[in-house]
């Protein structure tokens, strides 16, 4: 069992946002190579279940039953059996680089509030504060988690164009093509969404101030 550290590193970079994630993918760098690793034998596998049942398939047809096609069937469980294992073992990975960073966010921010004390009160809203604990360290925890299976799912769209172009270059090519057109089509609508989640954020720490403020109002009455 993987042990949860119980301590975060400290001072991460001031100056840019790109500074500051890449201190903290610094801080998880095994962990997402780990979790790569694992999610490039997951995809890999679940790519070459449908692609050996072909096989056992067009020789069960052609041969009927040979030794060829028990290890067709053997290679199936095998396969099927590695790609649960690694989807485990990818998700354990997963979320636990998204925990360390989360929280490495959240220690940070919770003693840079504890040190400035009130003259970071005076300068940065409550909401603002409380808007980064809760939804901006989320996201950021969300960025590293996700590395791990991007890489993963990179190396399964090399492999299934490779097994495509033993067959088909046309089919190779539409898949090469056409999937980051599919992607960069995705783009067209998670920027407005993003636009949209950046004003519900910004309403969001604004509605968190003026329940601070009704609430310190509410005690000195």
């Amino acid at each position: 069992m993987l042990r949860f550290p119980t301590s975060f590193p400290t001072n991460p970079p001031r100056t840019r946002p790109a500074r500051l994630l890449t201190w903290l993918f610094g801080r998880v760098r095994w962990g997402v190579l780990a979790a790569a690793l694992a999610s490039s034998v997951r995809f890999v596998s679940l790519v070459l279940l449908p692609y050996v049942l072909g096989l056992a398939i067009d020789s069960g047809l052609q041969d009927g039953l040979t030794p060829q096609l028990w290890g067709y069937g053997a290679a199936l469980v095998g396969l099927g059996a590695l790609a649960a294992a690694a989807d485990a073992l990818a998700h354990i990975l997963e979320v636990r680089n998204w925990m360390r960073t989360a929280y490495t966010v959240v220690t940070n921010v919770s003693e840079h509030v504890t040190r400035t004390g009130e003259r970071m009160t005076a300068s940065t809203a409550t909401g603002k504060v409380v808007a980064v604990v809760a939804s901006d360290a989320m996201y950021l925890g969300n960025i590293l988690e996700v590395l791990g299976s991007v890489a993963g799912g990179l190396v399964a769209y090399l492999v299934v164009a490779w097994l495509l172009l033993q067959e088909s270059a046309l089919m190779a090519a539409i898949v090469l093509v056409g999937l980051p057109l599919v992607t960069a089509a995705n783009l067209l609508v998670s920027i407005p969404l993003q636009k949209r989640q950046a004003v519900h954020r910004e309403a969001q720490g604004e509605l968190t101030s003026l329940a601070s403020d009704t609430v310190s109002g509410l005690r000195i009455l």
